[in-house]
């Protein structure tokens, strides 16, 4: 596992205004170990992942700008299959290499956002969010008894495994005016907007 991660703030000047940046980076990769008695080990749902990270934003007196943007992606083996153990001899599950019978798990997510605020607007908060999220994730397959169907395949040899498609974007807005009228009394108002493909 490594990362590396990247934070800057600066004041601004007579001639610039302030802004920070924030960025981070990191990888994950495990392989199957082996256990005391020298088997490999049952494979981990996760094999490899990455993470991409990036928010910078600048000040404008009471307004502020800010843009984000992730990218995460996450791999789970195709290389080695288990070999189911015995509970009742104590034999543990381990793994060997192999392809599975089905296609290996995998999530990736990509996002990015801007964000407009004002802390003094018309004597309150104002926030307005724009944002879009691409989403993919299949999930581990498997021969589950359940869903075996002999019109589709011989029983025993069905594959059951899902997967989810989400693209969506949208609008949050907001404004929040303390002390309205009354002190302690505040009120917030806003709107939202969301459009989302999903299979």
């Amino acid at each position: 596992k490594t990362g590396y991660l990247l934070q800057h703030r600066s004041d601004g000047g007579a001639s610039s205004q302030p802004w920070d940046l924030l960025f981070y980076a990191g990888m994950l990769s495990q392989d199957s170990g082996v256990d005391g008695a020298g088997r490999p080990l049952a494979t981990e749902s996760l094999h490899r992942s990455a993470d991409l990270f990036l928010k910078a934003g600048a000040e404008f007196g009471a307004q502020r700008l800010q843009i984000m943007v992730n990218g995460f992606h996450a791999d789970g083996f195709d290389d080695r299959v288990d070999v189911p153990g015995n509970r009742a001899t104590g034999l543990p599950t381990t793994s060997t290499a192999g392809r599975p019978a089905w296609d290996a798990p995998r999530n990736r997510v990509r996002s990015i956002s801007l964000e407009w605020t004002h802390d003094d607007l018309a004597g309150g908060r104002a926030s307005v969010q724009l944002f879009k999220q691409d989403f993919k994730a299949r999930y581990s397959g498997g021969l589950v008894t359940t869903f075996q169907d002999a019109s589709l395949a011989p029983v025993g040899s069905l594959v059951d495994q899902s997967e989810v498609v989400a693209d969506k974007w949208g609008l949050r807005s907001s404004w929040v005016r303390p002390d309205l009228g009354l002190r302690g009394l505040e009120l917030t108002t806003g709107l939202d907007l969301l459009d989302e493909t999903s299979s």
